[in-house]
Formats: structure tokens, C-alpha cells, sequence
């Protein structure tokens, strides 16, 4: 099985003061070969396309010394633009959410007994989607929207940098994806560690 695909994507960055950067881009994007059922045999096969297009609005600052933002924002719309069965022609592309957000902080202290620290928080927002449905609307399975929070605690000695990051921190149950009768939940809360050495 492979996929082909084109993509185009335009963009612009703005800087309205030393420490702000805002960057906003279009994209277009056409996959080919796309899995599609075939309504006679049922079978799936690789006779569709799809298409997304949208925007992403990023911006970045630092608000005082030792604290940065992050936000973001992703408008796309989706959609199965060919395909073998007539009912799947102008459906929304499953799993891919309408809107997305997200704002990150992180503050790393400079001096004193704390130097080397570094702490991070966030909230990502995922906007409801749809499903895939089998010979049907995939309008029929819609996946809620969602709101995470993550966290990250990092220490830096010397040329070494050692992190702990949790996603999905308050642990809160979603569901991830949906297909006929069936769901699969997201991800539980996540605690990962890492250590990096920077030459």
C-alpha cells in the first residue's frame, strides 16, 4: 500500500517587538490513494482523496526574564473529496477535529538556589470531530471535544538537562477515536522522564 499527496502552504511571520513572534500560515493539502470501501464488496481499497485546508496562528513571547508563552490555534477543514462509495463523497475526514488550541508556559529560574529549575504548564484544547463510519455518514460518530492539561519539570547542571513531563496530568477520561459501534479512549494521564547531554 502507498499514498501520494501534494501540499501547498503559505505563510508570514511578524514581529512586533524583540521579544514577540507571530507566525500565520495556509495550507492546502490533497492525499491520494486514499482508503475508500467499495459498496459491492466491502472492501477497502485505494480509490479516494482527501483534502485539507486551514490556517495555523502561532504566536511567541517572552513576558518578563525567565517566563515564555506559547499559543497556537488550527482552523482545518477536511473533507473526502473522491471515493468508491457515493455515500462517503463530501463526508468529513475522520479523526481530524475542526478547531485546536493550545497555550504553553514555561518559567526557568535564573541565580540563587534554584538556578537550573524550569517549570511548564499547559492547556491543550481538541475540537470535536467525526468518526469513521462503514457505508454510512461518518456525521453519525462524533468524537467530543476536549480539554488537557500537561506539565513539565526540567533541571539543568552544566551541559546536562534533566526533564519529567506529564501529559494528560488531571487524568481525565476522552474518547480518541470512533469506528460503527466501536471507541477507543485517548491516552491517561502519562509521566515520562528524559535526560539530555548538549555538546
Amino acid at each position: 500500500m502507498y499514498n501520494t499527496a501534494h501540499q501547498y502552504e503559505v505563510g508570514v511571520k511578524y514581529q512586533p517587538v524583540p521579544n514577540t513572534l507571530v507566525t500565520l500560515a495556509y495550507f492546502d493539502l490533497t492525499r491520494e490513494d486514499y482508503l475508500t470501501s467499495n459498496p459491492v464488496t466491502f472492501q477497502s481499497e485505494q480509490q479516494g482523496e482527501a483534502q485539507s485546508r486551514g490556517v495555523e496562528v502561532e504566536a511567541r513571547t517572552r513576558l518578563f526574564q525567565g517566563l515564555d508563552l506559547i499559543a497556537s490555534y488550527t482552523y482545518t477543514d477536511a473533507e473526502i473529496t473522491q471515493a468508491s462509495n457515493p455515500v462517503e463523497e463530501g463526508e468529513p475526514l475522520e479523526y481530524t477535529p475542526e478547531h485546536e488550541a493550545s497555550v504553553w508556559g514555561k518559567y526557568r529560574f535564573h541565580g540563587g538556589p534554584l538556578h537550573g529549575l524550569g517549570l511548564g504548564a499547559g492547556v491543550r484544547y481538541i475540537g470535536d470531530s467525526y468518526g469513521a463510519a462503514f457505508n454510512a455518514s461518518n456525521r453519525n460518530l462524533e468524537v467530543p471535544d476536549v480539554t488537557l492539561v500537561d506539565a513539565a519539570i526540567t533541571y539543568d547542571i552544566g551541559q546536562v538537562s534533566l526533564g519529567l513531563h506529564a501529559q494528560n496530568l488531571l487524568d481525565k477520561e476522552y474518547v480518541a477515536t470512533a469506528f460503527d459501534s466501536s471507541a477507543t479512549y485517548g491516552l491517561r494521564r502519562e509521566v515520562t522522564g528524559s535526560v539530555t547531554y548538549r555538546f
